[in-house]
């Protein structure tokens, strides 16, 4: 369930640049998540040659309770998932718990190419 302070919309092109600083190199379809008055997430389905891949960036320097961060992604994942595409995503590296945070929304290791894990929902 989503938490209670925290509003989700699906983005336009006027919150990719306000979130990015310009639009994405691929189509995606986005939501953004605003706490606290302000855009604090950016997260949703890039269609890359590879297939639908799920992404998410949060804005830097956010001090949410980590419950509320999960609660929100968790939201995020299910709104995604409601378009009925796979949804694939990369293991970021740079951040130490990226694996286990993703597993507990519910992806799974599929394959591992060269440097790259990819984790996707089982069918």
């Amino acid at each position: 369930m989503l938490p209670p302070d925290v509003e989700v919309r699906r983005a336009d092109s006027a919150d990719l640049i306000a979130f990015y600083g310009k639009l994405p190199a691929v189509s995606c379809k986005a939501w953004v998540a605003r706490w606290k008055g302000e855009t604090v997430c950016c997260a949703g389905v890039a269609y890359e040659d590879i297939g639908p891949v799920a992404f998410s960036d949060m804005k830097p320097g956010i001090k949410a309770p980590p419950i509320k961060i999960w609660r929100t992604a968790k939201y995020l994942l299910e709104e995604m998932r409601a378009s009925g595409l796979p949804l694939i995503v990369e293991l970021n590296r740079r951040k130490h718990n990226s694996e286990e945070f993703l597993k507990s929304l519910g992806f799974m290791v599929m394959r591992t190419e060269g440097n790259c894990i990819l984790l996707g929902f089982e069918r």
